[in-house]
């Protein structure tokens, strides 16, 4: 199994089983906020500088996106770090998605 989708599952059974008390409230427990925080430094590189970026809109999909729903932040970091964009920026995952490929490596 490709180390993304077991990533997935993993992170999608700790919302279900950790943030809900009843087994059965998982499949509508996808109310979440979500902050990621990616390398940013020269030693990445724009390869999995990109990589990254395409893991992380590929993320988004196993999750509705909107302000009653997953709220989803992006930080950048090296020697320093900054906000991309916060939890209530966007509202939709199609526009999400496109500024998590937007995201330039500085």
């Amino acid at each position: 199994m490709d180390l993304r989708i077991r990533l997935l599952l993993v992170i999608k059974v700790y919302f279900c089983f950790h943030l809900t008390t009843n087994a059965n409230e998982c499949h509508d427990a996808r109310q979440a906020d979500i902050i990621f925080a990616l390398d940013g430094s020269g030693s990445v590189g724009v390869s999995q500088f990109t990589y990254s970026l395409n893991f992380v809109s590929q993320l988004v999909d196993a999750f509705p996106i909107g302000s009653s729903a997953t709220q989803v932040a992006l930080i950048i970091f090296n020697n320093a770090s900054w906000k991309e964009f916060d939890l209530n920026t966007y509202q939709g995952a199609a526009e999400l998605k496109r500024a998590v490929l937007r995201t330039q490596l500085i």
